[in-house]
């Protein structure tokens, strides 16, 4: 496991099999679209990546977007790139997150596709 996810292990945050899985997720990212995902630029995404984990996991639900957010999240340039990052994100992890997560994961995912040129 890289030494990304190795504090979320250590912390019982994760299990090897994650982390594992979360560096299918970092590879996919530098392999289709070369963004290279570090705790530097990604460290709030892969929180937020780990904490949705431990939600669908508990069968728990992140709190609604708001209808601004999710309308500002939609009209996004990067919005379809980030609707596409997000299913391969749930199949690297094998693991399907609800609406809301997702839209979390497109806000924080947004960012990276502005910044790069995918």
């Amino acid at each position: 496991m890289s030494d990304i996810f190795q504090q979320y292990l250590d912390a019982g945050q994760i299990t090897a099999a994650d982390g594992v899985r979360l560096n299918a997720v970092v590879d996919m990212f530098k392999t289709k679209w070369d963004i290279e995902l570090t705790m530097n630029n990604a460290a709030t995404f892969f929180a937020h990546l780990i904490i949705a984990i431990g939600r669908v996991n508990g069968k728990e639900t992140a709190p609604e977007l708001t209808q601004t957010v999710v309308d500002e999240v939609r009209a996004a340039p990067a919005y379809f790139t980030c609707v596409e990052a997000v299913d391969d994100i749930e199949d690297c992890l094998n693991m399907t997150f609800p609406d809301t997560e997702r839209g979390y994961f497109y806000l924080h995912l947004n960012q990276f596709f502005n910044d790069c040129s995918c």
